[in-house]
């Protein structure tokens, strides 16, 4: 149903003003990322954190396999793994990810 006219205004067209809520000057890289992305983030790290701690890489031979000789790991490889891929989110939002991690080492598309 359209408004009801203001009284005084019969017959004018009625315009209802509503402030944009952005300001225009504000880009919209400014904003912070949902809470959604952030808390994708934090379970990525979790996730793979717990794939390199000592407690897994015990019994974890794949992925033992899957090391270079300084234990490097292509991160096409972990992002494979059913954990991460179930997340559905790409390689360099995997990367981006890690990023704030503190036991995961980043070089170019190499982890460990």
């Amino acid at each position: 149903y359209p408004p009801a006219h203001p009284s005084g205004a019969a017959g004018l067209p009625y315009q209802q003003h509503l402030p944009y809520p952005y300001s225009m000057n504000t880009p919209m890289v400014a904003m912070r990322p949902s809470s959604s992305t952030a808390q994708l983030k934090a379970e990525l790290v979790k996730q793979i954190e717990y794939y390199f701690s000592d407690q897994n890489l015990q019994g974890d031979a794949f992925l033992i396999a899957l090391m270079d000789e300084e234990g490097w790991v292509p991160i096409s490889s972990i992002a494979d793994f059913n954990r991460v891929k179930r997340k559905n989110v790409g390689i360099p939002f995997i990367l981006d990810a890690l990023r704030v991690s503190e036991t995961i080492e980043i070089q170019g598309e190499k982890i460990r």
